[in-house]
């Protein structure tokens, strides 16, 4: 099966750069990871990061996924197995279309070669930004208290915006929040590895998934920054009785 898709504002590059094609694409890199391939699923899925060479002859860093046999099922594709990188792209799409900050999609194929499914996704280096766990912000405590307390309402912000339109991230780990501060002082958050994020219908159900996840594996925040990022996510500034049921969920799920 060929399901392509090419960012229009990069095709010239890609071609400029001789990666126009997916034959041309899959090799490059080789086993040079950037980080070791996850084995899952009956197959295998890595990234290596590329320079891309621009018109102007600057150099912009890229993020190239190759992944086989990496595949789920679904509703959508109930008689079909699917790459999980198709899935990426689409929440990439439509998180770009809603404005909920994220990657910037540059391209994606799928081939079967000799039986298996191969599939491609590129996207855009977030240059100038670090993740949340990086030395940058851990532990937290080391960030100074009123950039503690704007960084944290930055996240909230950016998780309230995904859960108002319904997604909900399912890994939303530390390692997937990437920060970058602007020259006004001005914080821009994103998120990547949008490979599980779905959308559903139950907020609460969403809320308490995603926002378990993050506190579970913040490592060196305190209950009082924990609390912050909840009461900023809720738009509180005490908790209301609301606020309060939720919480007792998602620490009740901590101690399961």
């Amino acid at each position: 099966m060929t399901h392509d898709y090419v960012n229009s504002e990069w095709r010239q590059t890609l071609e400029a750069n001789g990666m126009e094609s997916f034959e041309q694409i899959w090799p490059v890199g080789g086993d040079a990871w950037f980080e070791p391939p996850n084995h899952a699923r009956g197959g295998w899925s890595g990234v290596t990061r590329q320079v891309l060479i621009m018109p102007n002859g600057d150099q912009v860093g890229i993020f190239v996924k190759r992944q086989e046999n990496h595949a789920y099922r679904s509703w959508r594709h109930f008689f079909r197995l699917a790459a999980t990188l198709e899935r990426e792209l689409r929440n990439c799409r439509r998180f770009c279309e809603l404005g909920i900050p994220s990657m910037e999609p540059i391209y994606y194929a799928e081939r079967k070669v000799d039986g298996k499914l191969r599939a491609i996704l590129i996207t855009r280096e977030l240059e100038g930004y670090h993740s949340l766990d990086s030395a940058e912000y851990r532990p937290i405590r080391q960030v100074a208290r009123a950039e503690r307390q704007h960084l944290i309402a930055s996240l909230a912000g950016i998780i309230r915006q995904m859960h108002a339109h319904r997604f909900q991230h399912t890994c939303l780990y530390p390692k997937h929040l990437f920060v970058k501060k602007n020259p006004d002082g001005s914080l821009d958050a994103r998120f990547i590895d949008l490979e599980k994020t779905r959308w559903l219908p139950f907020r609460r159900r969403i809320a308490t998934r995603d926002l378990d996840s993050l506190q579970r594996h913040a490592e060196g925040w305190s209950r009082t920054d924990c609390l912050r990022l909840f009461l900023a996510y809720r738009q509180e500034k005490k908790l209301s009785p609301a606020s309060k049921r939720l919480l007792r969920t998602i620490l009740g799920k901590r101690k399961r």
